[in-house]
């Protein structure tokens, strides 16, 4: 039985439903566009991958983002500096600083989030509002990330939407920085009962119980090997 298998066994018939359809020749543009979305919504970013590209050009944006997942955030810097929009920019962001790169990381955020309150696109928004909390905690700035998170709230409240589960564990992270354990497990709580174990917030939540409960982390390093997130892998590996 494979890890995929084991860990995520209602995943493990879509992944070889994927796969399959992934290396049919005649397998439709539109129909892999298709797919890929679905490989992306599954955690399968190897797949969402090579399914963009079985899609086209018109895919590059959630090929890029599904690098940056990979960990090949040089990869998806390329494809990134090609497309226009708010969405690019934050997702260069993203890039920057899984290459370490902070200041210039939080400089090409704010730079996407205010293209994106002028499109007034709430996900955009929401996305860069995360980027920006992740790279400002790697900057030791716990109480400005979540001053910045607390926008992500706003919006999901504006747009009628629940408040989204990966700001939420990035906002539990600060919290514990800033010394309140209590109000993180709660957050964290509230992540894991709205969300299943192959999506990014539940994982992130993970990583932000690890803090409190070093016993998680083997559990949360599991997920990213067996999804293949290589970037939380290599962030997560002791």
């Amino acid at each position: 039985m494979s890890d995929l298998a084991r860990l995520f066994p209602e995943l493990h018939p879509l992944q070889n439903q994927f796969q399959a359809q992934q290396q049919d020749p005649a397998l439709a543009p539109e129909e892999a566009e298709k797919l890929a979305v679905l490989a992306w919504q599954s955690g399968l970013v190897n797949l969402t991958v090579l399914l963009c590209e079985k899609a086209g050009s018109q895919m590059n944006l959630l090929k890029a983002i599904a690098l940056n997942r990979q960990g090949n955030p040089e990869a998806a810097l390329e494809v990134l500096q090609g497309l226009s929009g708010s969405l690019s920019l934050i997702h260069q962001g993203s890039s920057l600083w899984q290459l370490g790169k902070l200041d210039e990381a939080l400089e090409v955020t704010t730079e996407g989030l205010q293209q994106a309150r002028k499109e007034r696109n709430g996900s955009a928004i929401i996305s860069g509002v995360c980027i920006s909390g992740e790279v400002l905690l790697d900057l030791q700035q716990h109480k400005p990330a979540v001053v910045a998170l607390a926008e992500a709230f706003k919006v999901a409240e504006l747009i009628n939407q629940e408040a989204d589960p990966y700001a939420l564990a990035i906002t539990a992270e600060a919290h514990i920085r800033w010394g309140h354990a209590r109000k993180a497990l709660a957050t964290t709580e509230k992540v894991f009962s709205r969300t299943r174990p192959h999506e990014l917030g539940h994982f992130r939540a993970k990583v932000t119980l690890s803090k409190l409960q070093p016993e998680v982390l083997p559990e949360a390093l599991q997920v990213a090997e067996v999804l293949g997130w290589g970037y939380w892998v290599k962030r997560l590996t002791p």
